[in-house]
């Protein structure tokens, strides 16, 4: 059941229910972040960055000082490669930020290199969750639990060399991964448009 459970959540890199919200500080002549520098302590996977299809931008700044975050603004993404040429070579004059990469060590690189306290807001991709305890609960949404039991299910089967239940299993784990696919995943669009 533990492996099931690992297959399923590593089939997509992009489960709602593994999305996970950040608030982490910059400090002052700094431009290099690490995961656990903004707080994040473990299971993480990946930075959520710029979705480029729709306009979302996870990522966002503001003053530390300033309580209220009344100029909190986006943050937006360039290429490891732009951010170099850019902040990366040379001196620079600190400033807040307006732009941030991910460098090649997946490290969060701000650009400029923050002048002061700042607050990073964003989003990040958790790694995947290791069912260890006998307590222990799958994260996916309770209604899509069976999904890792036709996944055991299969995967005992084959492992057992029972043709006869591995049609069966593959069969309705088939039908449980779609269902799951279309609550948490997102929609499929063409230019910003829903294709359903």
């Amino acid at each position: 059941v533990a492996d099931a459970w690992t297959w399923v959540q590593r089939r997509h890199r992009s489960w709602r229910w593994m999305r996970a919200e950040f608030s982490g500080s910059t400090s002052s002549g700094d431009n290099s972040y690490s995961a656990s520098d903004f707080g994040i302590s473990s299971r993480f996977g990946r930075w959520i960055t710029d979705d480029l299809v729709d306009g979302y931008l996870p990522m966002s700044i503001y003053l530390a000082s300033d309580s209220t975050a009344a100029d909190e603004g986006a943050l937006r993404q360039v290429s490891w490669e732009v951010w170099r040429t850019r902040w990366g070579r040379g001196t620079h004059d600190n400033a807040k930020p307006t732009e941030y990469a991910i460098g090649p060590d997946n490290a969060f690189r701000p650009g400029a290199t923050p002048d002061d306290t700042y607050t990073v807001n964003g989003e990040y991709q958790k790694s995947a969750q290791t069912l260890s305890a006998d307590a222990d609960e799958p994260e996916c949404p309770a209604d899509f639990h069976d999904v890792i039991t036709w996944k055991a299910l299969l995967l005992y089967a084959e492992y057992d060399e029972a043709p006869m239940h591995i049609a069966r299993a593959i069969r309705n784990y088939e039908i449980m991964m779609d269902e799951l696919e279309r609550d948490q995943l997102a929609e499929l669009r063409i230019a910003g448009t829903p294709l359903a």
